[in-house]
């Protein structure tokens, strides 16, 4: 008695949320509306005005939560003009992610698409390589950007060559 009593009360709740009647339409719009839930843009800074420092060949993880592993990677080239200073990084609020090639002879341009957490909770941050001429010396392509550290997860690169 109890059982028959939860299920039409189960069958009423059901058909109030969900008025085509139709089961099957109502499970698809409910999935649909939590893979968009859980597939999140990120915002993020490009950080600019910054170098691989000679030593390092390799980086072993492309999040970097402190000032201290900031350093020991990277070094700050600032310039002439209005945009000449490296982007301010506070490790208080934020982290950086970064996607670095190996050295090269050619000459290589990276861009950001963009940044997403997936359903997986993994912030997965996208680029676009180009492959350019070759050039009489080498140079050390990355890609920095600057996250607030609001957003958590595991970091994956995606890249995109075009």
């Amino acid at each position: 008695m109890r059982f028959s009593v939860c299920i039409i009360a189960a069958c009423a709740l059901f058909s109030v949320f969900c008025p085509e009647n139709s089961m099957a339409k109502c499970v698809k719009t409910k999935v649909k509306n939590e893979v968009l839930q859980t597939t999140q843009n990120i915002p993020f800074q490009l950080a600019n005005n910054y170098f691989i420092q000679n030593s390092i060949k390799t980086i072993t993880s492309p999040k970097i939560n402190t000032q201290n592993e900031f350093d020991q990677i990277f070094g700050a080239a600032a310039v002439m003009g209005r945009n000449g200073r490296p982007t301010p990084i506070d490790f208080k609020k934020q982290y950086v992610i970064v996607a670095a090639k190996p050295e090269s002879d050619h000459s290589i341009e990276m861009k950001a698409i963009g940044l997403h957490q997936n359903s997986a909770g993994e912030l997965v941050f996208e680029y676009q390589t180009t492959v350019g001429a070759k050039q009489s010396y080498t140079i050390h392509p990355f890609l920095l950007i600057v996250v607030d550290k609001k957003y958590i997860g595991k970091v994956q690169l995606k890249e995109v060559v075009k």
